[in-house]
């Protein structure tokens, strides 16, 4: 009985209408009580204690990108998009190429991304939780000296790299190191990259020269034109 009223009296302090109902009067009066009821009623008395979220596994997360190019006068033009997720609350910074990369622009959400150079690499500085649409478009170089040649560039660490580029007649041959091909055409191509150096092989046609005729005059004959290859 004694227990009964002891928990009646403990959720009646911490009940909302504790304020209104006067408490028993208990004067000159002693209880013994088992040390779990008493406990139960100094939890209920403090409260519950708040849950603490358990710290997600890493900061951030770069989900599968998505490539687009174009090989063609002497140049390649790359665009790249990737999902963010930010997984930290607070700021986070996203190590994304090395600084040497030839980043034309960085776009996070359709608008200028706050990025940084730390030194060793170019790095995005976002505030999570959050997802994010990130934006990269590179330019660099592809020599046109007819015969083989190659261009490369760093990409940011993903989940997948999938790429489709068109190229100019110029380029013959194209391939691209340790990715899948899943589609050949004449002046286009999709492929499966499986790691995050994009690396592009081709071969520059040799460009055709028109023939020139040569008028000569050999000893005792009368003025021919001799066909004549440079």
């Amino acid at each position: 009985m004694k227990r009964i009223i002891l928990i009646i009296v403990a959720l009646l302090m911490v009940s909302p209408f504790a304020h209104a109902i006067e408490s028993p009067a208990l004067k000159d009066t002693s209880m013994t009580i088992p040390w779990a009821d008493f406990k139960q009623i100094l939890d209920q008395l403090q409260g519950a204690k708040p849950k603490v979220e358990p710290a997600p596994p890493v900061d951030y997360a770069i989900g599968r990108g998505t490539l687009t190019g174009k090989l063609d006068n002497g140049k390649l033009e790359l665009e790249a998009e990737y999902p963010i997720s930010v997984l930290k609350k607070g700021w986070v910074k996203i190590y994304l190429v090395p600084n040497t990369t030839p980043l034309a622009s960085i776009l996070l959400n359709g608008k200028s991304a706050a990025v940084m150079d730390s030194g060793s690499g170019i790095e995005l500085i976002v505030k999570g939780p959050a997802t994010h649409s990130l934006k990269m478009r590179f330019e660099v170089n592809a020599p046109v000296r007819p015969g083989p040649g190659s261009v490369g560039i760093q990409l940011p660490s993903a989940a997948g790299q999938v790429m489709m580029l068109k190229s100019g007649d110029k380029f013959r041959d194209i391939h691209i190191d340790g990715a899948t091909m899943t589609f050949k055409g004449a002046n286009a191509f999709s492929a499966i990259l499986q790691n995050d150096y994009l690396k592009i092989n081709y071969t520059v046609a040799m460009e055709k020269r028109n023939r020139k005729p040569l008028k000569s005059c050999l000893p005792n004959c009368s003025w021919k034109t001799v066909p004549w290859y440079p």
